[in-house]
């Protein structure tokens, strides 16, 4: 596939995550240092230097970037000055974190433990700890809306739950069948969970629960939603699968050929503005969105 418009080689040591926002791609590294680039020219704009191991998260809210590495710590960053404005220092290594309405949640890793983790909140403005909790399972991804947060497991004997975003109250446990599910994304009222073969849609107003047909030999690492299709990426080849998000029906595959010269896979997946960026764990590939109908 030959659809790519720019590339960047956003670090020496390679990308560890990814967010595109407002015609800018943000990088986090093995080198400890996040980067904000241009979209179209693929210029370097800023570098964030304070944390001092491999960023791991990232996430963009209200001008603000939040990032989190193997330091142990959440960091939010003013994205005009691109100072570091606050820290969070949690209980072990994060496994992933989301934020909304001044509040962020994060899941650590429970040190000395296996399948054990930490749930901690904080009001991101003020610094208090909201709530704390402890869960089994082997946890994922995380993704707020509303008043609520969504926390996946990828091993069939814990389930993902909802809970409540202000008090970490548990509001519901989701039917065994979403059990292995490694991420999620949600739009409007679906909630896109990826699995292992996979990935199903909730509708959260009526409950109506959609099974995508079964083409992916893989598990899915990265599922995206764009023009009425769901786009989903493998950690452990080079394809892009696409489906229609409505009835779940299967629609097309294209190969990401540049990758077999990298680090085989695809970690990260963004849609927006009629392009796709992708990337593997060396550099990322801006692309038309429009080539690849």
């Amino acid at each position: 596939m030959n659809q790519y418009t720019n590339s960047i080689k956003a670090h020496e040591k390679g990308i560890s995550c990814l967010e595109v926002q407002d015609g800018k791609i943000y990088t986090g590294s093995f080198d400890h240092t996040c980067k904000i680039w241009d979209l179209e020219t693929g210029k370097c704009l800023a570098i964030l230097e304070e944390h001092t191991e491999t960023i791991l998260h990232m996430k963009i809210i209200e001008k603000k970037l939040i990032t989190s590495a193997l330091d142990q710590t959440c960091k939010i960053w003013d994205l005009e000055t691109h100072r570091c404005l606050y820290t969070f220092r949690g209980s072990g290594s994060i496994a992933c974190f989301d934020a909304a309405k001044d509040i962020l949640v994060v899941f650590f890793y429970k040190a000395g433990t296996t399948m054990m983790y930490c749930c901690q909140a904080w009001n991101m403005h003020s610094g208090e700890c909201l709530y704390r909790f402890e869960k089994k399972g082997a946890i994922t991804s995380i993704k707020v809306f509303d008043n609520a947060f969504i926390a996946t497991c990828n091993t069939s004997n814990y389930k993902c739950e909802m809970r409540d975003l202000k008090t970490g109250e548990l509001k519901e446990n989701f039917p065994s069948e979403f059990a292995g599910i490694n991420c999620l994304e949600i739009i409007n009222d679906l909630v896109i969970f990826g699995g292992q073969s996979q990935w199903k849609s909730w509708n959260r107003k009526t409950g109506e629960i959609l099974d995508s047909e079964n083409s992916f030999a893989h598990f899915i690492g990265v599922v995206r939603v764009a023009q009425n299709k769901v786009f989903t990426a493998s950690y452990w080849n080079n394809v892009i699968k696409i489906w229609d998000l409505k009835t779940g029906k299967y629609l097309r595959t294209f190969e990401i050929t540049d990758l077999k010269q990298a680090a085989k896979g695809i970690h990260y997946l963004e849609i927006t503005e009629g392009k796709f960026i992708i990337s593997d764990t060396v550099s990322c590939w801006i692309g038309d969105f429009t080539k690849t109908q």
